[in-house]
């Protein structure tokens, strides 16, 4: 009786056999700087690392800062943010800041998830900073050219009053290139409770582009322009060898109108004009901006 072993190894192909690449490569960018002052002899340090391509079908970034990498300090973590997107979903963690609604934005070092399907909007962002704990929500459904929206903001900490928001939304294109949208919202500081109120219009054309906004924002409000109302309008006018911008903004604060409380009046107008007389030749441009600030009562002085 005769018996017999045989063992075969089978081999992957040799890199020289297999297309495209082996892992994905992505271009980076080292940033080192630092200085020393002579005087003092105080010696400060930085690096900066980002990143950012393809993979995986989808689009990835990341952004790194540190302080004292050199010393003579310790190694201190300024800032990071890792950034995932592939349709329809957008995942970020670390330093992060998303606008939920026009009156509710938060930002925080933590993490967020962003949904933009054709019928529903989903967002939710999470984390905290300087002691506190932060969450913000909103969910929008139906179509591009008619939806409606809820939002939620909560902020607490251990030393304050919890600070909380809900907001309602709705978004119209009743024709092609024009958009209304309005919200409301009532926001609590602790028991003081504020409402909200804004309607934006918006007309965006290739070469004409308006958009109007009035808003009132109550006093104890935990979000974007808080204690401040008023309006405020941007026109802008392209052709091919001119072009001219303007906005205009109004605004006051004291919402509530306390008597003990100064009303603080801000005006602020901007022009900007680019104009090319010739064909490829120089652009001329020009910019104008006025601010005024005083209070209702012209008796007060700053």
């Amino acid at each position: 009786r005769t018996s017999a072993d045989v063992f075969t190894a089978i081999l992957p192909p040799g890199p020289e056999n297999v297309g495209g690449t082996l892992m994905e490569i992505l271009p980076g960018r080292v940033r080192l700087s630092f200085a020393h002052n002579v005087f003092t002899r105080e010696f400060t340090s930085s690096l900066a690392f980002s990143t950012s391509g393809q993979i995986a079908q989808g689009f990835f970034s990341s952004d790194i800062s540190l302080s004292g990498p050199l010393g003579p300090d310790p190694v201190e973590l300024g800032s990071f943010s890792i950034l995932y997107r592939r349709n329809p979903t957008t995942y970020t963690l670390g330093d992060t800041s998303q606008r939920l609604t026009n009156l509710i934005r938060l930002s925080c070092r933590g993490g967020a998830i962003v949904i933009d399907e054709d019928w529903v909007d989903a967002a939710a962002v999470a984390g905290g900073g300087d002691g506190e704990t932060r969450f913000a929500a909103r969910i929008a459904v139906g179509p591009e050219q008619a939806n409606l929206g809820l939002a939620y903001l909560g902020i607490r900490a251990p030393s304050a009053d919890p600070q909380t928001a809900w907001s309602a939304t709705a978004s119209a294109e009743p024709f092609q290139d024009w958009t209304l949208q309005a919200e409301g919202a009532l926001g609590l500081d602790g028991i003081l409770t504020s409402r909200a109120f804004l309607f934006q219009t918006e007309f965006d054309t290739p070469g004409l582009y308006v958009r109007g906004t009035a808003f009132s924002v109550g006093t104890y409000f935990p979000g974007d322009r808080q204690d401040s109302a008023g309006i405020e309008l941007t026109h802008r006018f392209r052709v091919p060898a001119f072009s001219a911008s303007a906005s205009l903004r109004h605004a006051w604060d004291n919402v509530i109108g306390d008597p003990l409380v100064p009303t603080r009046i801000e005006d602020d107008l901007g022009l900007n004009l680019a104009v090319t007389p010739l064909a490829d030749g120089p652009t001329l441009r020009s910019t104008v901006q006025l601010s005024r600030d005083r209070h209702a009562d012209l008796a007060l002085l700053d």
